[in-house]
């Protein structure tokens, strides 16, 4: 592997601005298999969630051993809108399905078996807090909108951001006190936003020149410290032209390191880092279609959890 050196749901992107958001690589030309994407590692870092999105358009969730293998299908999304997720402690997974404006919640054992409903949200990109008893979304279009945060029965639902952009793929803290997020502005800017659970204190996490790509699908690490992001440049027309890298942010200074630096043509996206803060786990093209890795926290040591 070649290496060089410089400083993302679930849904379909309705907008051309939104292209490569909730799932990074969708574009206009074909792009890579989904075999495996949007990995979710779980709180006792067990298991590792994600979607296996079928050839008809629907979607499945399956959940793996950490270490890959045993692959069990835990529910399915004949619309192909289904984002895993974790219960609290990881003895159940989670996934969200979308209907226009409706997010739905769901949990699920490990085992399978019917799928019990926990909340009904008018929003989209839907996120339950670590100690489940909160959800943060969007209201509002996919170019305007405002985050929302609530309680998981949807009470007490209160705006933390203006409509003046557009936000989605939450992640909260560890300690459930802050958010990152992705916004969307009016120019198309892409970037991570952080920000207290009420709003305070919001600012950009993010700040990469153009030349470099735009983040977006912020994962914390255990200890709150840091987010890990993808960081993209995408051709609409061109898939083949895409390349995207795993990039780690310090939340208090901004320093920015590229955990995934190659000339290689291939996209690595959308990282979950484990509970133990020692690896991140993410979707990538580099087998040739999307694919689930893990590698160590500082970039080394890829593996190829799923096949």
């Amino acid at each position: 592997m070649t290496r060089r050196s410089s400083a993302m749901a679930a849904g379909a992107a309705v907008a051309a601005a939104l292209v490569a958001t909730l799932t990074p690589s969708t574009s206009v030309a074909q792009g890579p298999e989904r075999a495996a994407t949007l990995p979710f590692v779980s709180p006792d870092g067990k298991h590792v969630v994600y979607v296996r999105e079928m050839q008809d358009k629907s979607a499945e969730l399956v959940v793996i051993d950490a270490a890959g293998g045993n692959a069990r299908t835990l529910a399915r999304d004949p619309n192909g809108t289904i984002l895993g997720g974790w219960a609290p402690r990881g003895r159940e997974a989670t996934y969200v399905l979308s209907h226009g404006d409706t997010t739905l919640l769901y949990r699920v054992g490990l085992a399978g078996g019917t799928p019990a409903p926990m909340t009904r949200i008018v929003g989209k990109s839907l996120r339950l807090s670590n100690d489940g008893q909160r959800v943060a979304y969007s209201v509002g279009e996919w170019t305007r909108s405002r985050l929302t945060v609530a309680a998981l029965d949807g009470r007490g639902a209160r705006a933390i951001t203006d409509s003046s952009a557009s936000w989605f793929n939450m992640a909260w803290s560890p300690d459930d006190r802050r958010i990152a997020v992705t916004r969307l502005d009016t120019t198309r800017a892409l970037a991570v936003w952080v920000m207290d659970a009420d709003g305070g204190h919001a600012r950009p996490a993010t700040a990469l020149p153009d030349s470099v790509g735009r983040a977006q699908w912020p994962t914390w690490s255990p200890d709150g410290k840091r987010i890990a992001v993808q960081v993209g440049r995408y051709d609409r027309n061109d898939p083949s032209r895409d390349r995207a890298d795993i990039w780690v942010i310090d939340v208090a200074s901004g320093n920015a390191t590229n955990l995934t630096p190659g000339d290689d043509p291939w996209l690595d996206e959308t990282p979950s880092w484990s509970p133990d803060g020692k690896t991140i786990v993410f979707q990538s093209t580099r087998s040739g279609r999307f694919e689930v890795w893990r590698m160590n926290a500082d970039g080394r040591s890829p593996v190829q959890l799923t096949r």
